[in-house]
């Protein structure tokens, strides 16, 4: 591969001009290691909302849901117990820390596929918290 020599900014002009002094076959190499370069990129972002989606989808297991509501209507019949309440408290604090991260994954997923939220939500199947 020919030694090239350059500025430390190159625009996409000036690498064209770079590249088109390759021969044949340093611009076969050079084309398969941009493939490879691609390639490496997909997986890492792949990977990445692979990541971001598994924190949207996190949720209470069914038996925390359950136990959830369990106590919701306790407080609103109003025969929930002291350690119930601090029990309450836990889960909500946990609920809404959940919450938070999904918001803050859905941003990030947003902006590394260039769809909007509510276009991700919809994908996703992911409600407004209390929907």
């Amino acid at each position: 591969m020919p030694i090239v020599q350059f500025r430390q900014e190159l625009s996409m002009n000036d690498l064209l001009g770079v590249v088109e002094q390759f021969s044949s076959n340093e611009l076969e190499e050079f084309i398969q290691k941009i493939q490879l370069l691609k390639n490496k990129k997909a997986t890492k972002i792949a990977s990445k909302e692979a990541e971001l989606i598994k924190i949207i989808q996190r949720n209470f297991t069914e038996v925390e849901q359950n136990r959830f509501d369990e106590l919701v209507e306790k407080r609103q019949a109003y025969t929930i117990t002291d350690e119930e309440l601090v029990e309450l408290i836990e889960m909500t604090d946990y609920s809404e820390q959940l919450s938070v991260e999904r918001v803050k994954a859905l941003a990030k997923l947003s902006e590394l596929t260039n769809k909007s939220v509510d276009e991700l939500m919809i994908e996703l199947n992911v409600r407004p918290h209390g929907k």
